[in-house]
């Protein structure tokens, strides 16, 4: 199997396209017949779409690992407000303000006007704390985990692609790759899933050929 890079920006889909020929030679005459196309073909492809898939998820999610294998990134420590209102998950805790010259924090201003956002002196990476969504201790591109939940299998004009069901979706991806953000490769397909894909469709092309 061979994995495509992303497409330009309008592109939603990590294409994932069959190249049975380079990975089983001694099967080449009647792989010719299962190409992305044909029901078998199809099969086969979205299957190890799907192996890669959930092995993609584990190593972002539960290891925080950039496709090399390396820590994606670290949350960020400089002090931040968050709105109590556009909070989308947990308890961020009560809505004060910053400590006053004798440490302590109010929940209004000196105005009496009540604080509407919570204060993190120590970042990003306090209030995923507070929130309960720091469990590694590593960015692992998970606050609601609707953006990694939507990370799916879907049909292409080509088989079947790894990606996300809307631009959008796909722009956010490219952005945490970008040297905006994280500048590592995150979703492409590391070694060991590489070699799960290799395993998968030579497991599915053997009984489909036997």
């Amino acid at each position: 199997m061979q994995f495509s890079g992303y497409g330009p920006a309008t592109e939603t889909m990590i294409r994932l396209k069959s190249n049975a020929r380079e990975v089983i030679g001694g099967l080449v005459a009647r792989l010719e017949k299962l190409d992305s196309k044909s029901i078998e073909g199809s099969v086969i492809i979205r299957s190890v779409a799907f192996d890669v898939l959930a092995e993609m998820k584990h190593r972002i999610q539960n290891e925080g690992k950039a496709t090399s294998g390396g820590s994606i990134g670290s949350y960020s420590t400089k002090p931040l407000y968050i709105s109590k209102k556009s909070n989308p998950v947990g308890d961020a805790g009560l809505a004060l303000g910053k400590e006053d010259s004798k440490g302590e924090r109010h929940s209004v201003f000196k105005s009496g006007k009540p604080h509407t956002s919570v204060y993190f002196p120590r970042g990003y990476k306090q209030y995923k704390t507070q929130v309960g969504r720091n469990v590694i201790g590593t960015v692992n591109l998970t606050l609601t985990g609707t953006f990694m939940n939507l990370m799916n299998v879907y049909p292409t004009d080509r088989g079947w692609g790894i990606g996300w069901p809307d631009g959008a979706l796909f722009k956010r991806a490219v952005f945490f790759e970008s040297g905006k953000k994280y500048g590592k490769r995150i979703f492409g397909a590391s070694v060991r899933e590489r070699k799960i894909a290799v395993e998968t469709a030579k497991r599915l092309l053997n009984s489909a050929l036997s």
